[in-house]
């Protein structure tokens, strides 16, 4: 089997420019945008990174999220991420330690989709 490079995210969402502002806001990196279909002003797919993390976006999406899918951010520290974005999002659940050895906060996105971010706790070794 081939090794693979990357893995790119792919979302459906009812409204891309609320989608692509929520994106903007949580730390990604708006890449370009697809128009070709719809001519200008008229986006119908959107790329966007954030170092590792890859996302598309694309129209034709419902307003309700997909059972069983959720994102998670590694972030290099959950408390700093969490502070730099709550203002930002619906905060479900405040930074902090798990019995998974990860510290993370979870928030949902316009769609109602569940991100969560975190770090991997320090562990004794």
């Amino acid at each position: 089997m081939p090794e693979f490079q990357s893995l790119t995210v792919m979302i459906k969402v009812p409204d891309i420019r609320a989608a692509i502002d929520f994106n903007i806001a949580i730390g990604f990196a708006l890449e370009g945008t697809d128009e070709f279909h719809y001519g200008e002003g008229q986006v119908n797919g959107a790329m966007l990174r954030n170092g590792g993390a890859a996302l598309m976006l694309s129209v034709g999406g419902d307003d309700r999220p997909k059972p069983g899918q959720e994102f998670f951010l590694r972030a290099d520290d959950a408390d700093a991420y969490h502070a730099a974005i709550a203002d930002k999002v619906t905060v479900t659940h405040a930074p902090r330690d798990q019995f998974y050895g990860m510290r993370d906060f979870w928030f949902t996105d316009p769609f109602g989709y569940r991100w969560g971010a975190g770090h991997p706790l320090e562990t004794d070794g």
